[in-house]
Parts: structure tokens; sequence; C-alpha cells
């Protein structure tokens, strides 16, 4: 049995030592993310045909938040949302895929308001490479409905994460 315990606890530890947590991304914030374009690659992306590693839940992200601070540059409860063009790639390099999508949040800063949202996602399962265009963020005061300046704690990251386990050769 103490054989068995001791082979076990071995197994496992090199088992954990061949796998990782993969993440990559990109991020814009405030005004530089109207108009921005964002790449998003595995790193490991030329490798996915060679059969060298097994992937767990790989996720490709699209997130649009804003950044509690001590200091916020705007006052009013605000809406803020994101239009965005997504190219899906294949493992290949072939674009499957292009469509037109968004990504909304809420702010609020008066106390007794609705709760606020302050991030929204977009999940891409098993998508290694994709490509982000912004087409428009908007700012909207939530009680007046006038336009407002999109404000600096604002980001949108996209993203790649997977646990990767690699073979043994």
């Amino acid at each position: 049995m103490k054989y068995f315990i001791c082979i076990s606890f071995i197994y496992f530890i090199a088992l954990n030592a061949l796998s990782s947590e993969v993440h990559w991304s990109v991020r814009e914030e405030g005004s530089s993310i109207q108009g921005s374009f964002m790449s998003v690659e595995d790193g490991d992306y030329s490798d996915l045909t060679l059969n060298t590693f097994t992937d767990i839940a790989p996720m490709g992200f699209i997130r649009f938040g804003i950044s509690e601070k001590e200091v916020m540059d705007f006052s009013a409860d605000i809406s803020l949302t994101v239009n965005f063009e997504v190219k899906e790639y294949n493992n290949l390099g072939v674009i499957v895929n292009t469509y037109l999508d968004d990504l909304t949040i809420e702010y609020y800063t008066t106390g007794g308001a609705p709760k606020s949202v302050n991030m929204d996602e977009l999940r891409l399962a098993n998508l290694h490479k994709f490509e982000l265009t912004v087409q428009s963020i908007t700012a909207t005061e939530i009680v007046s409905g006038n336009s407002a300046p999109i404000p600096t704690q604002v980001y949108l990251e996209a993203g790649f994460n997977a646990e990767r386990y690699y073979y043994l050769d």
C-alpha cells in the first residue's frame, strides 16, 4: 500500500509539472477603445496541428468593463456600449466566421440606484485565434439620456486562456 501511495504521489507531481495555465490578452482603455483593432492568438497556435499538448476548456474572450477607482472622472449614472466586428479563425488560419456583436455595462454612482454591471463578457469556446475591430463606443447618462464622454476607467480586453497538458517525447 505504501508503494501505491508513493507512486501515485510521484505521478501526480509529474502530471502537474507538465501542465500549465496559459493566458494571452490585449487591452485598450478609455477613448483609445474607439476604432481599435485587436488580434488574439494562442501562443502555441502554430503547434495546434502537431498534437504536442491537450487543452482543457480553451476559451477566447472579449471583456468590456469599468475599473473602480477612488477618483472616478464622471459623476452621473452611466451606460456604455461597445459595438465590434469579430473574425474567427480555425486551427489552420482560415476565417470561418465574421459577425457583429456588442457588450453593455451600466455603472451607478448614486447609492440608492440598482446594482451596477461593471463587466460584460463574450466567451468564444474552443477558439484559438480571432480578430476584433471596434465599430463604436457610446456612453449615455442613464437618467437624462444625454450623451456623455467615455470615462478613462473603461476597458476592452480580448484574450485566450486554457489549461494545457504537454505530452512527453
